[in-house]
């Protein structure tokens, strides 16, 4: 009766206990109250896409627990489909018992884009595409209506190349102000989580421990801010290979379960060496320790190859796929204003748009939300047959979401209450159920599907 059932679900404070409640840690979904129901739903038959802003830890966190009881490749075993949509709804994998493998089709789609993206493109004169959709209204009937749309959910290598300068930049200002002792500065930093506290504490340390290497004459302070300001504006690679600057990109193959669990502190400490070499005019022990601990704490390119960065810079030969993400790391949302605000326009440009997060601020293709994943899988009444797209037939069951109230985000045209879980008129074949805050909430409204 499950089969053609769907759950959606956000991960971080809703399936899982947040990150900053679990004392930094990425908590593993076998360790949820909602384990064993959702083990149970899949198991059943029932379908299950998490869509979450998260990276590829979520494989770990979610994929492997739950990796044992999923169909193969080859669709045998009677469990239901896990997908996972990472980076904000630009990716969408398919896992299966052999491993995880990106949905294309999804990547390459056009997707119905939101009101508020519609206004986004106006303002800044974007272009839009614009197709006729089905549309089922609250009488039930269905007809077509020409909405705007996106093609794709990633950009290309020229836009983050010409992104990633952008935010070299800003990140050399942020440095600079700190540096220099700016107070509402400093004030808006001692706000960051300790991952991100300690990751300025290191970077800052590292800055001025070159300083007094070099044994420089006598300085004034605002002379020694920029000589560190210049140290790091000639080595700004160092922003990206040790992840401040992440630059998540789509993969176009399999990833094993093999590759998943093979020791992380291996990949991080070949990455830590690869740094190293990268130093060319220093590859003293104060830098070899800076690094390892700075790629342990952030784990910067965990699941893809070291040479991204060089080939976004076009020191390499081009890679197959797109930018599917960057994310930049350590900035309170407080100054998200203050350096980013002058910035939009250039984004926009771009055709990428600036999510500001609480330690961190997102950067994604305009138009690319959690809602995406929603809206791919409502417009897919029937998929052909192909081993690569989620399968959804049109039936009297349907979607059911399960989300925290902060990330709630409006898929249907009538709000519901947060912990709402009747079926809404607007589609038919859709249910969606808004959770609360706790994992406790969570698996109570999983125990009730």
């Amino acid at each position: 009766m499950l089969n053609d059932t769907w759950v959606l679900a956000d991960l971080d404070g809703t399936l899982l206990t947040t990150p900053h409640k679990a004392n930094g840690q990425y908590q593993s979904l076998d360790k949820s109250p909602c384990f064993h129901v959702i083990r149970r739903w899949l198991l059943n038959g029932g379908n299950l896409c998490i869509v979450t802003t998260a990276d590829k830890r979520v494989f770990d966190q979610v994929y492997v627990p739950l990796h044992s009881i999923l169909k193969d490749a080859d669709g045998r075993n009677g469990s239901g489909e896990l997908l996972i949509s990472l980076y904000t709804g630009a990716l969408l994998y398919r896992c299966t018992a052999n491993g995880v493998e990106v949905v294309r089709e999804y990547t390459r789609a056009a997707h119905c884009v939101k009101h508020e993206t519609v206004k986004f493109a106006q303002l800044y004169g974007l272009p839009l595409s614009h197709l006729s959709v089905p549309e089922v209204g609250l009488d039930g009937t269905t007809r077509p209506v020409v909405t705007a749309c996106m093609q794709g959910t990633c950009f290309s290598m020229d836009t983050c190349r010409a992104l990633l300068a952008q935010l070299e930049e800003i990140f050399i200002t942020l440095a600079e102000k700190t540096l220099g002792g700016d107070s509402v500065f400093l004030a808006a930093l001692a706000c960051l989580s300790a991952r991100y506290k300690e990751m300025w504490r290191l970077l800052l340390g590292y800055l001025e421990a070159q300083y007094r290497s070099h044994g420089l004459p006598p300085a004034s302070a605002v002379e020694v801010v920029a000589w560190k300001c210049d140290f790091l504006r000639r080595r700004r690679r160092l922003l990206t290979d040790l992840g401040i600057i992440r630059i998540e990109f789509a993969e176009s193959s399999a990833i094993t379960l093999a590759e998943m669990e093979c020791n992380a502190s291996d990949e991080k400490m070949q990455l830590t060496l690869a740094s190293v070499l990268r130093f060319r005019d220093d590859d003293s022990e104060g830098s070899r320790t800076f690094l390892k601990k700075m790629t342990l704490l952030l784990a910067p390119g965990a699941r893809h190859s070291h040479g991204d960065y060089a080939q976004c810079c076009g020191r390499s030969p081009q890679r197959n796929g797109d930018v599917a993400q960057v994310i930049f790391l350590g900035l309170p949302i407080r100054l998200f204003t203050r350096l980013f605000q002058s910035h939009l326009e250039a984004f926009a440009c771009l055709g990428v748009t600036a999510i500001a997060q609480p330690n961190s601020v997102v950067f994604s293709k305009i138009g690319v939300s959690k809602s995406t994943v929603i809206r791919y899988l409502l417009n897919q009444p029937r998929i052909n047959g192909h081993d690569e797209c989620p399968r959804r037939k049109h039936s009297d069951n349907g979607i059911v979401a399960v989300w925290s109230g902060e990330h709630r985000e409006s898929c249907c045209t009538r709000r519901q209450s947060p912990h709402c879980r009747l079926r809404v008129n607007c589609f038919p074949t859709v249910a969606v159920c808004f959770c609360g805050n706790s994992c406790k909430t969570a698996s109570a409204s999983c125990a009730y599907l």
